[in-house]
C-alpha cells in the first residue's frame, strides 16, 4: 500500500468526522444566537446570515453522508463518492455528485448577492426585504445547479470499479485503499477541448462573481468614507459599519480559501495532465471545514454575540438585562441612580 496515499486517506476521514460535528454545532449555534441575542442595528443582515447558514448546513449534510474524492490519472479526472452516497443509482448518483460541484459555484454567487445587499443599504438608502434575498438566492441556486448538471450529464462518463479491465479497476490494483469497497465514479477526459472550455467557464464565473463583489465593496467603502467626512455618521453608525464590513469579509474570504483555491489547484493539475492519486484530499479536507469556519467567523464578528459569549464564559447571569443589580435590588434600566434615590420607596408603583 502506498504509505503517502494511505496517510492522506486517514487524515481526510478523521478531518471529515471532526469537521461535520463542528459544522453542525457552529451553525446551530448561529441560529440560537439569532433567536436569543438581539443584533441591534445589524438585524438587517439577518436574512443573509440565514441564507449562508442554510447553505452551509446543506454542505454539512453532504459531508455526513459522503465525501467527494478525486483522482487524476493519464489525462482522466475520476470523481468518486464514498460513504452512503456511493450506492445511489442513476440518475440520483449524478445529481448527488453534481451537488458538490454546484455548491462551490453557489458560494461565489451568494458572495456577490451579499455585497449587493450591502450596497443597497449604504449607497442607495434602500432596505431590502427577505423576499429580495430569497429571489436572488433562488436564481443563483438555479444557475449553479444548471451548470453543475450540464457537467455531470453531458461531459462525464460513468462506470463502476468492479468491472474487469476498466481504468478504475487498474487504479484499485495500483492503490489498494480503493479495494476495500467497489464504487461508482464519474470520469472526464481532461484532454478534450469541450471539457477544458467548461472548466474555463466555471473558473471565469467564480472569478467574475468575486470581481463584482470587490467592485461593490470598493463603492461601499467610498460612500461610507464620504458620509463620514461630511459628518453624517455618529459613533454608533461607524461601529455598525465596521461590524458589517467584517461580516462580509468573512463571507468573501472563507469560500475563497476553502473552495476556490483548492478547486483551482484541481483544475490546474487536470489541465496539465499530471498524475496525482491523492489530489482529491486537497479538495475534500478544506471543503469539509468550510461550513464550520464560516460559522465561527460570523459568531466572532458580531459585537453583541461576543459580549454575550464573554458574559457566559465569565459565568455572569442576565441580571442586568432583567433589571437586578448585584445586591438583588430591582432597578429599572431607563431610570438613573439619581432618579432612584429621589423616588419614594413607599409607593413602588410610581417608580415605573
Amino acid at each position: 500500500m502506498d504509505p503517502v496515499f494511505d496517510y492522506w486517506s486517514g487524515v481526510a476521514a478523521f478531518s471529515q468526522t471532526i469537521a461535520t460535528i463542528a459544522g453542525v454545532i457552529m451553525n446551530l449555534s448561529l441560529f440560537v444566537c439569532l433567536k436569543l441575542v438581539p443584533l441591534g442595528e445589524l438585524k438587517v443582515f439577518v436574512p443573509l446570515i440565514i441564507v449562508h447558514s442554510s447553505i452551509d448546513l446543506t454542505h454539512v449534510f453532504l459531508n455526513a453522508i459522503g465525501v467527494l474524492r478525486a483522482v487524476i490519472s493519464n489525462g482522466h479526472l475520476y470523481l468518486i463518492l464514498t460513504g452512503a452516497l456511493s450506492g445511489a443509482s442513476e440518475p440520483w448518483f449524478s445529481v448527488l455528485l453534481s451537488s458538490y460541484f454546484w455548491t462551490i459555484l453557489l458560494e461565489a454567487m451568494i458572495c456577490t448577492i451579499s455585497l449587493f445587499y450591502r450596497f443597497l443599504l449604504v449607497s442607495q438608502g434602500f432596505k431590502p426585504t427577505v423576499f429580495l434575498v430569497g429571489i436572488l438566492t433562488f436564481l443563483a441556486t438555479l444557475l449553479a445547479m444548471m451548470l453543475g448538471l450540464v457537467y455531470f450529464f453531458a461531459l462525464a462518463d460513468y462506470g463502476t470499479s468492479d468491472v474487469e479491465g476498466s481504468k478504475a479497476s487498474e487504479l484499485m490494483q495500483q492503490y489498494p485503499f480503493w479495494r476495500r469497497k467497489a464504487f461508482d465514479y464519474a470520469m472526464v477526459n481532461t484532454t478534450e477541448s469541450r471539457v477544458r472550455v467548461f472548466f474555463i467557464v466555471i473558473i471565469a464565473v467564480c472569478l467574475m462573481c468575486y470581481l463584482i463583489s470587490t467592485l461593490f465593496a470598493l463603492r461601499i467603502r467610498k460612500d461610507i468614507h464620504k458620509k463620514r467626512s461630511a459628518g453624517m455618521q455618529n459613533t454608533a453608525t461607524i461601529k455598525v459599519n465596521h461590524a458589517a464590513d467584517r461580516l462580509l469579509r468573512i463571507n468573501i474570504c472563507v469560500p475563497i480559501i476553502f473552495y476556490l483555491i483548492p478547486v483551482l489547484c484541481l483544475f490546474f493539475y487536470a489541465a496539465l495532465d499530471l498524475d496525482r492519486p491523492n489530489i482529491g484530499y486537497v479538495i475534500s479536507i478544506p471543503y469539509c471545514w468550510m461550513p464550520a469556519a464560516k460559522a465561527v467567523g460570523i459568531l466572532l464578528v458580531m459585537p453583541s454575540w461576543r459580549r454575550a459569549a464573554r458574559r457566559w464564559l465569565r459565568g455572569e447571569s442576565d441580571r442586568s438585562k432583567r433589571g437586578i443589580n448585584q445586591r438583588g435590588q430591582t432597578v429599572h434600566p431607563r431610570i438613573s441612580h439619581i432618579e432612584l434615590s429621589q423616588t419614594s420607596t413607599k409607593e413602588p408603583s410610581t417608580r415605573y
